[in-house]
């Protein structure tokens, strides 16, 4: 093995994206999976035999190795500040699960170890990378619609309500305390969509919320609706476990015509649908659809367009990660205003919960 080789540690498999990672990683040139560690060690142990590399039972032993260039944290959302601020300490860039913290504060502590060690930190934003979240961006940006009048945006998972995994008491015994551990949909699912929103048009002035239950005996609710207030228009995130074979997953309307997206999510994607593009984009000039060039069907978002080979590709070019600490700690704070909507009732202010530094910063 090379020393030129990219040797990566993966902190906890608390969440189940860590399995995806550790593949990605021992599949990707010029990148080794050398360690892991879990505050649970008998899941440490089983991953580690799984992966075939050693199980390290110390995480400062672990981070004191000057052989591991940088970590993949998937931890609960409310340990990742701790772990990160240790992993920065150590020198080491951290690739960290999203949601990257529970609450703002926790996010700050994220954005100050990253400046503060000069290290990279970059949330796993899966979307952003996906062909057409990248095609909406660049027909928004190009300017097909003209000027936005009104986006919606459906994320979610799909509850097969029978199975073992989605019981309540098997939710309760396999998450610890869902609240704390962001379970619920505006978190679990709603990360995805405030970082989309973030991405594609920066911070909202505000946030409106109802959130909901709907399957019988789950610890957290499971449907939440959200509206981004902008200067010209309002941003829609519909979240929700319970759409089965949902379609739709983007519509941007203007003053010029209308994109809509089909695909990109997992209930779209989990039923094959017959659909000659995944892609509609309406010219209101002319009164015509047309669709780009684009393959017909993702049979998941994850699988082809994943952010764990952005992030090894990115530190091994020595370049700068697409997605910043920033950008977290902006997410995490669209959803707190969201809860806070949620709870009160009123309208939310993104100020009430950052600072204008804060939304302009890098």
């Amino acid at each position: 093995m090379s020393r030129q080789d990219l040797r990566i540690a993966q902190l906890s498999f608390w969440f189940m994206h860590a399995n995806e990672i550790c593949r990605r990683a021992q599949a990707a040139p010029g990148v080794q999976l050398a360690a892991v560690w879990d505050s649970d060690q008998a899941r440490g142990n089983r991953k580690a035999a799984q992966f075939g590399v050693p199980f390290e039972p110390e995480l400062a032993t672990l981070l004191d190795r000057d052989d591991i260039d940088a970590v993949s944290m998937c931890a609960e959302p409310a340990r990742h500040p701790d772990l990160v601020e240790a992993a920065a300490a150590a020198g080491k860039h951290v690739l960290i699960e999203k949601p990257i913290a529970g609450d703002v504060a926790g996010a700050r502590r994220i954005v100050e170890a990253a400046r503060t060690h000069g290290v990279q930190i970059m949330p796993a934003y899966n979307l952003r990378h996906h062909p057409l979240a990248q095609r909406v961006k660049q027909l928004v940006d190009d300017g097909a619609v003209g000027e936005v009048v009104r986006v919606r945006k459906l994320h979610g998972h799909y509850l097969e309500y029978e199975a073992a995994d989605y019981r309540a008491d098997r939710i309760t015994r396999a998450w610890g305390d869902p609240h704390d551990e962001r379970r619920d949909s505006l978190f679990f699912a709603g990360t995805h969509v405030s970082l989309w929103f973030e991405w594609m048009f920066g911070m909202p002035e505000s946030a409106l919320c109802v959130r909901q239950t709907v399957v019988d005996g789950l610890p957290v609710e499971d449907n939440s609706t959200v509206m981004f207030r902008y200067p010209r228009y309002v941003g829609v995130s519909e979240l929700s476990e319970t759409l089965a074979a949902q379609q739709p997953v983007t519509e941007i309307y203007g003053t010029e015509g209308t994109i809509l997206q089909l695909r990109g999510n997992l209930p779209s994607t989990r039923v094959f649908n017959p659909a000659r593009t995944p892609l509609l984009i309406f010219n209101r000039r002319d009164d015509s659809w047309w669709v780009p060039d684009l393959p017909p069907h993702f049979l998941r978002h994850e699988d082809q367009y994943h952010s764990a080979g952005v992030f090894f590709e990115a530190l091994r070019r020595e370049e700068p990660v697409p997605t910043s600490p920033e950008a977290g700690l902006r997410s995490i704070a669209m959803l707190v205003a969201a809860e806070r909507a949620a709870a009160t009732g009123r309208e939310v202010r993104m100020d009430e919960v950052v600072t204008e530094a804060e939304v302009m910063a890098a």
